[in-house]
């Protein structure tokens, strides 16, 4: 009985050991309005545009072999957009991901497409949407920088640098959730 008791606290242990990893990956406990995690003064200074879309703040958290990359993208357009895929130089999958709560669950789903409404901006932040790296090729330090490549529905393909910043860091990003679609049937558990 003792034996039961002391396997079940260890088990317990490393289970919330593994849910702080992932959620450090994804942000998944920074849903608050203020944000975290900041792009660096130099990713700040020059929004970058493709189409009539500009990307601003591109900042990202990594944990372990996870990343994820947050921005807002601000539609000046006539016509709604969708970031529709993404790809990185330092992971070997990428994908477009929310996350969600589902009672007392919460966990990241990928997205078919990231809606960008004519005349709005949407924002990819921490416990929000996001670009979900994993399967990295090397490590992700506070302060490195890497490739990454957004591809939207419309405005096509745009490439930019992005730098790790720590995960207590303050953004002055606006905190929009932006509009996902497409959700599809599978869903990575944050617990």
């Amino acid at each position: 009985m003792k034996a039961n008791r002391i396997l079940t606290l260890i088990t317990f242990g490393i289970a919330v050991a593994a849910v702080a990893a992932f959620a450090v990956a994804c942000g998944g406990d920074d849903d608050d309005d203020t944000g975290a995690g900041s792009p660096t003064a130099e990713a700040t200074a020059k929004p970058i545009t493709v189409g009539d879309l500009t990307i601003n703040e591109p900042f990202a958290r990594a944990a372990l072999d996870r990343g994820s990359v947050y921005f807002t993208v601000e539609n000046t357009g006539t016509e709604d957009d969708a970031l529709i895929g993404a790809s990185s130089d330092v992971a070997g999958k990428v994908e477009l991901h929310q996350t969600v709560t589902e009672g007392a669950s919460t966990m990241m789903k990928p997205v078919d497409k990231i809606v960008v409404p004519v005349g709005e901006t949407t924002t990819l932040k921490p416990g929000g949407l996001h670009v979900m790296m994993t399967e990295l090729t090397r490590e992700l330090k506070l302060d490195d920088t890497f490739s990454v490549t957004l591809e939207f529905e419309k405005a096509g393909s745009v490439n930019f640098e992005v730098t790790v910043t720590s995960y207590t860091e303050e953004t002055t990003a606006p905190m929009d959730s932006g509009g996902a679609t497409g959700m599809a049937g599978t869903s990575t558990p944050m617990q």
